[in-house]
């Protein structure tokens, strides 16, 4: 069945909605009221078939966690994205996805092949990362690696099965954040909390950084402190989360400015800061009359 991306359009009181409705019509409200945001978009997927499950199930010989079961039932993959007017023009900026059933594929599922380096001739370090937890491995003997979300490029997230050592028997489901070096970093346990962080970190650009020992890029930071400043500073441990549970709303702390958003030091300053730069403060001032009396009783 072919998936159309549409606008989104208010779900009408009277309508049936499901939770996954709900939650679809709650994050857009809320993306909505976000300043200088122009447009919002989903992308409409019906529920998995139960047999594609199982397919899917049988062909990997293992078992799809429940809750991410529970989310194909409902849907067959995920996309949000909203836009912003950014100095006169739409630009894309927000992005959440999750793959379809059949997208959902295997990263270290290849064979070396006339002596060419596939994954499972990559090690990763076997120390344990910052949340006490082992990193996943290549060798499929010990990790098996099926992808979420290609992230756009800078990265993937990944559901990682893992195996106990000299057995077959996964011991754990993990949701990780594949780095573009193929460095590892642990995101959560279950596919219900990753989906909660996507939300609450909507979906602005790198955002999986903002979770690792190698945080935002200066131009996403910036993105973060105009659209979701406590989320940042959750982030970051400058802020209890217990704290910010207790809040409703995440206030929006700063006015949309495009044009001095990204300025640099090539950039042309306001010509009202141009002329107080120029001004020399009192204590300039007092210093430079002080000199000239010293300067003229020194002549004299």
């Amino acid at each position: 069945m072919e998936n159309s991306s549409k606008e989104y359009q208010t779900i009408p009181a009277d309508a049936p909605t499901t939770p996954h409705q709900i939650l679809i019509s709650n994050i857009i409200q809320k993306i909505e009221n976000l300043p200088g945001v122009v447009n919002v978009s989903y992308m409409d997927y019906q529920p998995a078939d139960q047999n594609d499950i199982q397919a899917w199930e049988k062909k990997y010989t293992c078992s799809m966690p429940e809750d991410l079961r529970s989310f194909y039932e409902t849907s067959n993959g995920f996309a949000l994205t909203w836009s912003i007017l950014f100095d006169g023009h739409k630009q894309s900026l927000g992005r959440m996805e999750i793959n379809s059933l059949i997208n959902l594929k295997r990263l270290n599922d290849t064979r070396n092949v006339n002596g060419s380096i596939a994954l499972d001739d990559l090690t990763c370090s076997d120390d344990e990362s910052q949340y006490g937890t082992s990193r996943p491995q290549f060798d499929p003997s010990q990790s098996w690696i099926f992808e979420l979300d290609n992230c756009n490029g800078y990265g993937k997230v990944c559901l990682v099965y893992k195996m106990e050592a000299d057995s077959t028997s996964l011991i754990s489901r993990e949701i990780w954040f594949l780095d573009r070096s193929l460095g590892w970093h642990y995101l959560t346990d279950s596919f219900t909390k990753y989906f909660r962080l996507m939300i609450m970190h909507l979906g602005l650009p790198q955002w999986h950084y903002a979770l690792t020992t190698i945080g935002l890029s200066p131009i996403a930071k910036q993105w973060f402190h105009m659209y979701a400043p406590i989320r940042l500073a959750v982030d970051t441990g400058k802020v209890d989360i217990n704290k910010v549970m207790l809040q409703k709303d995440e206030p929006i702390r700063n006015k949309f400015d495009s044009k001095r958003l990204f300025t640099t030091k090539d950039d042309k300053p306001d010509k009202s800061i141009a002329s107080d730069r120029r001004k020399p403060s009192s204590a300039k001032r007092s210093n430079s009359n002080l000199n000239k009396s010293t300067q003229s009783k020194g002549k004299q």
